[in-house]
């Protein structure tokens, strides 16, 4: 059973035109904007009352008539997001909660907690008084904290250029966990956690915002220590199988804008085995993330 589905170019998928077919009479467009148009004009009927013409022609490819079950509970099925054009996966923000109190529980019980300075709440308050940190206010509304220029720079790309607000992102509030030692040996070898960046629920996945990539910083330190645990990290989500992920480095979001479209037209199938898209721009240290992936692959987890 495969679980991950690696992005190591999104450049190729990108040449690919691609085509949206009306399910109604099989016309084809290579515009979705187009064929909503169509469908508006030529099928209007055919649209429930008071349903976006995005949720129709969402629900008719899918051969679904509501929304899917909330992946928490089970039992109640999620509402509509219009800005995303797509379902939510919680039904409430109880779900929405449970949801990281379970990943929480499960994760800690494989890898424990750390305490005091190393404990991730308490690292999360220093980390807000950073001098580089800050709040961003969304234009219709809510804030969100940033400990970087770039994170801050990526929060406005959200909010006013693909229109996702303050209810569709949040503070990653997932935990990870990982082993390192500076000399690499196993007497010293310590656990360090790792917050990630953001977090789009909607979609599963989690963002790290990253400077550098045709900017590095060449300093040794951070060559020798910071890319060894930026390895680590990665790592650790891949190995938790649970998020979509992706890097953006450098304030470049074409793989980020494109990775979206993907996971906005993911075919949805309640009984299909869940496959997670993970990708990390072309670095020195891609390639053990490569091997790694495919270790697991090979091993049919």
């Amino acid at each position: 059973m495969n679980l991950f589905n690696m992005l190591t170019s999104l450049k190729d998928s990108r040449t690919k035109t691609k085509i949206y077919r009306c399910c109604d009479c099989r016309n084809k467009y290579q515009n979705i904007s187009i064929l909503y148009k169509h469908i508006l004009t030529e099928h209007k009927n055919n649209i429930p009352e008071g349903q976006p013409v995005e949720q129709y022609y969402f629900n008719r490819r899918r051969g679904i008539v509501e929304g899917p079950l909330c992946v928490i509970c089970k039992k109640n099925r999620t509402k509509w997001n219009p800005k995303i054009c797509k379902y939510y996966r919680f039904c409430s923000d109880e779900c929405k909660k449970k949801a990281v109190e379970l990943f929480r529980e499960n994760y800690k019980k494989k890898y424990g907690k750390d305490h005091s300075i190393d404990d991730p709440e308490y690292q999360e308050k220093l980390q807000k008084g950073r001098r580089i940190s800050g709040t961003y206010k969304f234009l219709k509304g809510g804030e969100i904290t940033y400990g970087s220029s770039y994170e801050s720079h990526f929060l406005e790309y959200c909010d006013r250029v693909l229109g996702i607000g303050y209810k569709d992102i949040e503070r990653c509030p997932f935990i990870f966990y990982y082993m390192y030692s500076e000399d690499g040996s196993e007497e010293k070898m310590k656990q360090h956690f790792y917050m990630p960046d953001f977090y789009i629920p909607v979609y599963n996945l989690i963002i790290e915002i990253k400077d550098g990539g045709d900017n590095p910083n060449k300093h040794p330190k951070i060559q020798s220590v910071d890319k060894t645990k930026e390895k680590l990290k990665d790592k650790a989500i891949i190995e938790s199988q649970s998020h979509n992920y992706i890097k953006v480095v450098n304030k470049d979001y074409e793989d980020f804008n494109h990775l979206l479209e993907i996971l906005k037209s993911e075919e949805f199938n309640e009984n299909s085995e869940r496959k997670f898209i993970i990708h990390i721009p072309e670095t020195e240290y891609q390639m053990t993330t490569l091997n790694f992936i495919n270790q697991i692959n090979k091993a049919n987890i």
